[in-house]
This record gives C-alpha cells, structure tokens and sequence, in this order.
C-alpha cells in the first residue's frame, strides 16, 4: 500500500499547475518500482480526490500510465468518503486497487459498499453531542451545526468548536475520534501541532480496513 504525500495535490493548493510536483511524482514512481520488483498479487494506492481534478488532473494521468506500463496487472480507482465506513467524518479519497493479471482472473476489481444507514448516525451530534456548532477544515468557513458530519479535518489545525457558548480548538481525543482511531491509540509527539499534523494526514483507519477487506 502507498499514501504519497497529498499538498501538491489538494485542491486547496493552487500552486501545483505553476509548479509540478516532481519530487511527489518521484516518490509515487519508486511506488511504481517496488511493485514491478516485488510482483504483489495486489496493491492499494491513496490520494486526496483533489488530484483527479482540474489541473492537478495530468498528475493523475501520468501516475496512470506508469501503473499501466506495468503490464501485468489491472486495476481500478474510485473516490469515497470515509463517512459511508464507520469513521464520523466528511472526507473524500481517492483509492487505487490494483492485482496481477494471474490472481483470481475471473473476479472483478471491487471496493467496498457504503453503508447509507450507517453514517446517518455519525453526525456530530451522535458522536460528540456537547458541540453544537463548528467551522473549519477544507473549504469549510462556514459555521455548522451538529446535525452535519464533520467537516475534513486538515494538519493545520484549524478546526474550531462550539461548546457551552464558547469557541475552542478540537482536543487531541475528540479528533482521534473523528479520524476513527481507537481510543488507546498513543501518538509519538508530545506536541500537540505535531500530533494534529499526524491525525491530518492520516487515512481513517475504518475506512482502509473497509477497502483492505474487500482485496
């Protein structure tokens, strides 16, 4: 499995068409390499959607071709939200499920179904009930009320939450929870900008075990 770096790519960076990720580009071609030595009998690949989008779009193409120049093995991707696999939060990826040309030839590439009724219940009110407003995350400036999902949240750290008539920053364990990771999970920094950064740049565990379940 691969997570390259995801900022070249976010639609929220408007750099990446005036200046090509070449070192991002290089760590997904190593990705590439590994796969062509090693010869899996699968793999997974996971971005942010925003590099399937508008100018970001050739980056994408050209991580296409080189998983095509493999030659032996087919794949498919697919954007999904991590809010329809158990984790209470909005946030759309995307994932790449690919297998060698010999393994189980007669079954088609799947990805796992959402679960519709399942993330009706993971509104920020039935997960954390005493916020009942918040704002911030990608592209979220508006103020909403807890009836939503939670917005993406980001590395910046730059989710805030009403409670109690005050505006506060999410702790550390209310945005664990909202990335879906267990409780005992023991993040390695003592600072907190450091740990947010690692939660904001994690994949919800929930929804990897989603996709790792149906490979």
């Amino acid at each position: 499995h691969c997570s390259w770096p995801c900022v070249e790519y976010s639609a929220a960076n408007t750099n990446t068409a005036k200046s090509p990720p070449v070192n991002i580009n290089r760590i997904f071609s190593q990705f590439v390499g590994l796969i062509r030595e090693l010869q899996p009998k699968v793999f997974t690949g996971e971005n942010v959607d925003g590099m399937t989008q508008g100018a970001k779009r050739p980056f994408f193409n050209q991580a296409l071709r080189e998983i095509l120049s493999l030659g032996n093995y087919t794949f498919k991707y697919k954007v999904i939200n991590s809010v329809y696999y158990g984790v209470p939060q909005s946030r759309r990826r995307l994932i790449i499920i690919g297998k060698r040309l010999d393994v189980a030839p007669n079954t088609p590439i799947e990805f796992p179904e959402p679960n519709i009724e399942g993330a009706e219940k993971l509104r920020m009110k039935d997960v954390l009930p005493n916020i009942k407003f918040f704002t911030g995350g990608q592209f979220k400036s508006k103020v909403k009320h807890n009836s939503h999902h939670m917005c993406t949240i980001m590395a910046g750290d730059n989710v805030l939450v009403r409670e109690d008539g005050k505006w506060r920053k999410l702790t550390i364990e209310e945005a664990k929870l909202l990335m879906g990771f267990p409780e005992d999970f023991k993040f390695p920094a003592r600072s907190r900008a450091v740990n947010m950064r690692i939660l904001g740049n994690a994949v919800p565990p929930p929804m990897m075990k989603a996709v790792m379940e149906t490979v």
